[in-house]
């Protein structure tokens, strides 16, 4: 989420008021859900990121989603053909595994920049992968896959309406007895977090010039969110607040969630390359079937 940009110099002088109130805790109940990535720099930055092979973090690292796709596949036994969707593609680190399996993949991401990127590879690799660029929010098939996946947690980045929204939606796509497969970050994932952090950059993932980036970490407790708000101000005066939601989410939660939308959960284990469940496991790995 983000708020548009503000100038903190006003005829010479420093606004510090305008600063004060970029860094108070968020109203959780904004349900603002502007994209930022397709922001110029910033989708240029996530790309990077995505196919960094050793990093977590827009994704998992490479290895990790060779395991994931490996054990998926297996673990669903996704015969050749079978159609998969995979929402919040990215560049298609993952379409372009399971298509090696010789899988039907349609990939699925808001990200323009991601999607010309994985469009390009399937071309000059051969590989037969539709890519759409659209907000999966948005998304209409009706019994269309054989399993859809949502990894990475991203189920958690969205806000209420449209996590339950997205549910019915992936519901409805799933061909009777398909399965959904997805990861949340449970409140294990965050006891190391600081709750307060700034530092200055010269070029960074949010700017392309000198910038200074105030981070702050919010708890919701009672939401079972964690909200973790950017605050850049940049060689020009202006600011920028972008707001990162993370619901995270307990076994009992995800097994209550589920049921209320229909989906029937076959597995949690602790990651999606298919780890045994663990208690204090900082990430829930779910497959549920319609």
């Amino acid at each position: 989420m983000m708020q548009k940009d503000n100038n903190i110099i006003i005829n010479g002088n420093l606004n510090i008021n305008l600063l004060l109130n970029s860094v108070k805790k968020p109203d959780l109940n904004t349900d603002d859900e502007e994209l930022f990535w397709d922001d110029p720099h910033i989708a240029q930055q996530m790309l990077e990121a995505h196919l960094n092979p050793n990093w977590d973090a827009a994704s998992y690292n490479h290895k990790t989603i060779e395991q994931i796709v490996e054990w998926q596949t297996k673990y669903l036994n996704l015969k050749k053909g079978a159609k998969i969707l995979d929402l919040g593609c990215g560049p298609g680190l993952y379409c372009t595994r399971f298509s090696r399996y010789g899988l039907n993949v349609t990939g699925m991401d808001y990200s323009h920049n991601s999607i010309d990127y994985a469009r390009k590879y399937a071309d000059t690799n051969s590989l037969d992968i539709r890519y759409i660029c659209q907000d999966y929010i948005t998304m209409d098939y009706t019994h269309e896959f054989d399993a859809i996946f949502l990894i990475y947690c991203d189920l958690g980045a969205l806000s209420d309406n449209r996590r339950d929204l997205l549910l019915e939606k992936i519901y409805k796509a799933l061909k009777p007895g398909g399965t959904f497969v997805f990861d949340v970050f449970t409140r294990f994932n965050w006891e190391q977090l600081p709750l307060r952090n700034w530092y200055m950059s010269e070029s960074g993932f949010w700017k392309p010039n000198p910038h200074l980036v105030l981070e702050q970490t919010f708890d919701f407790e009672v939401e079972n969110i964690l909200l973790r708000q950017y605050t850049i101000l940049d060689d020009k005066g202006a600011i920028t607040t972008y707001h990162l939601r993370d619901h995270y989410y307990s076994k009992q939660n995800i097994l209550q969630l589920m049921k209320k939308y229909g989906y029937q959960v076959q597995d949690v284990w602790s990651d999606l390359t298919g780890k045994n469940y663990e208690e204090k496991t900082k990430c829930l790995g779910v497959a549920a079937t319609k």
